[in-house]
């Protein structure tokens, strides 16, 4: 299984995009969803970007225009209006420019250009407010590639925003706030706190995808047959592949929290149960990466870890509250979001870093193990005799 484990090791940290995935975006939304509600929780971490806006009408006119058709108050519409709200929400972390052309902003140093054409706000009013929407006109992002990290930050930051926005028209009510969020226990819990064990109880589960994807890469390649000819057994293959998904998780969590933790100075009190949840989360990890990977190799198809990535784990991260606290919108929804995986991790990380004991912990720990236990039970089964290698 050694071999195994170092091979998994290699080639998921020569794989940039992998990289990027499971490193880079946790820490870019940590910052972009904390810093958005910093100034809610008296956050003292300030964000240095400079925005230029290009608009063919101001906001103002575009608002007093709109007043009138939908008889709605000017105030009201300037404070929803899309992608202006962005910026009033981050005020203290952003700095804006409005001009009236590109070429006005074209040599300045900005992380960003945002061109609005005319027209989009008003109807973006229009389907927020009516639900109906006769235009499909978009705004243009331009990025400043020679300072990229800003550009990603404000990009992803745009990215979010929009998405907030759609699910709000689609469940016909506000977003709720972080605000302090306390499980149980008597400390606060800051934006950055809860979103980077949000953010990292999410993205583990891309690991389980990424090592399914490169195990059918594997038997694609015949390397699998070749390990079979070599008398590696499947039972040993399938475990040595849940113990590189357990590295791998442990790693990526040791380096995104390690940075989150110094970035911005978030405690743990009770460092023995955080690091039990940490090993118990890369157990359940572990085991869903085994049954993708049964999975495939039994139907010789890729797309099992495919739907996973980009469909199953969204899904968990809106159950289990990587993006908001679910219960202050959808109690039932929350109550469904604690039994996932990600869910009860986030539940006891929270827990653990405001001092709760082992005994509090333990059950979240125990449902953790089960369900890494269960899938690779249930991987064990279904994993074709040889693994299919001659296929």
């Amino acid at each position: 299984m050694g071999p195994i484990v170092r091979k998994e090791f290699k080639q998921l940290f020569s794989d940039k995009a992998a990289l990027l995935t499971i490193l880079l975006m946790p820490l870019v939304l940590t910052l972009i969803l904390g810093f958005s509600l910093a100034n809610s929780m008296g956050s003292t971490v300030e964000l240095d970007l400079s925005i230029a806006v290009v608009a063919e009408e101001t906001l103002e006119k575009e608002a007093e225009t709109s007043a009138e058709s939908l008889g709605l108050p000017v105030d009201m519409l300037k404070e929803t209006a899309v992608p202006d709200a962005l910026f009033s929400w981050m005020s203290n972390e952003i700095s804006i420019d409005y001009a009236d052309n590109l070429e006005e902003v074209r040599h300045g140093n900005y992380a960003a250009v945002i061109e609005i054409p005319q027209g989009y706000r008003e109807q973006m009013w229009e389907q927020q407010y009516t639900g109906e929407s006769n235009g499909s006109k978009e705004f243009v992002l331009y990025r400043n590639t020679e300072n990229w990290v800003d550009s990603v930050i404000v990009e992803s930051m745009l990215d979010s925003f929009m998405m907030q926005q759609t699910f709000q028209q689609a469940v016909d009510q506000p977003l709720p706030e972080i605000g302090e969020v306390v499980l149980k226990g008597d400390k606060p819990v800051s934006s950055f706190q809860y979103y980077t064990f949000g953010m990292g109880v999410m993205y583990v589960f891309f690991s389980a995808g990424f090592i399914a994807t490169f195990a059918f890469h594997e038997k694609q390649a015949k390397v699998y047959s070749r390990l079979v000819l070599a008398n590696i057994s499947p039972s040993h293959y399938l475990i040595g592949k849940a113990v590189a998904s357990m590295g791998v998780v442990l790693t990526q969590m040791c380096l995104l929290f390690g940075i989150c933790f110094v970035l911005f100075q978030i405690t743990i009190i009770n460092w023995l149960g955080f690091l039990l949840i940490a090993i118990c989360l890369s157990v359940a990890v572990a085991g869903i990466s085994t049954l993708l990977i049964s999975i495939q190799f039994r139907y010789h198809t890729e797309k099992a870890a495919n739907v996973f990535m980009f469909s199953i784990i969204s899904i968990l991260a809106f159950l289990g509250g990587s993006f908001f606290r679910i219960a202050d919108m959808a109690p039932s929804l929350a109550l469904i979001g604690n039994w996932t995986p990600n869910g009860r991790a986030l539940s006891a990380f929270i827990q653990a870093s405001q001092g709760e004991p082992i005994s509090v912990l333990l059950p979240s720990s125990v449902l953790l193990l089960g369900y890494g236990i269960a899938f690779l039970v249930i991987a064990w089964g279904m994993f074709p005799n040889k693994g299919g290698a001659v296929k």
